[in-house]
């Protein structure tokens, strides 16, 4: 799994882990992301890293819905200098989507994982991750979800 430097083009490698209990603290403290993840403690979160440095690069909070069959991505998030045009790694949400999708199958869920986007963000993730449009929520599933994993993971 990798993520593709923007100016150089180099893939540089990472790893997506379990949160620990310090990483609140570290998350809060680098200034790098907008969201209070605190919030998310509750959930399944996950950080993705890079392999050589273990500097966090993206976050993603998930929600298994296990009666129903499908995991909810309820928060992700790339890093501050991550976001936008002239963002210095590409591919970030893609892992961490990716990730989820994995986790899905894994858990005998078919691949389902649904988002809540914020509305400018709808297209984006319909265009870039073939999401599905499902009322409120997009959804990857099946098939679509396995070209997520092939791509990103």
């Amino acid at each position: 799994m990798y993520l593709l430097h923007q100016k150089s083009g180099n893939k540089v490698e990472v790893n997506i882990e379990p949160f620990k209990e310090k990483d609140y603290k570290i998350i809060k403290s680098s200034k790098r992301f907008n969201f209070n993840w605190e919030k998310e403690k509750r959930h399944q979160n996950y950080k993705l890293v890079l392999k050589d440095s273990n500097q966090i690069m993206g976050l993603v909070s998930l929600i298994e819905f296990k009666k129903e069959l499908w995991i909810k991505i309820n928060l992700l998030e790339s890093s501050e200098e991550n976001v936008g045009k002239n963002k210095e790694y590409d591919r970030i949400a893609g892992c961490l989507i990716g990730y989820a999708c994995k986790l899905a199958f894994s858990k005998g869920f078919d691949g389902w994982v649904a988002l809540e986007p914020k509305t400018k963000l709808r297209e984006h993730y319909i265009n870039k991750y073939n999401m599905k449009n499902g009322g409120k929520h997009l959804y990857l599933e099946l098939k679509d979800s396995e070209n997520i994993i092939n791509e990103y993971l």
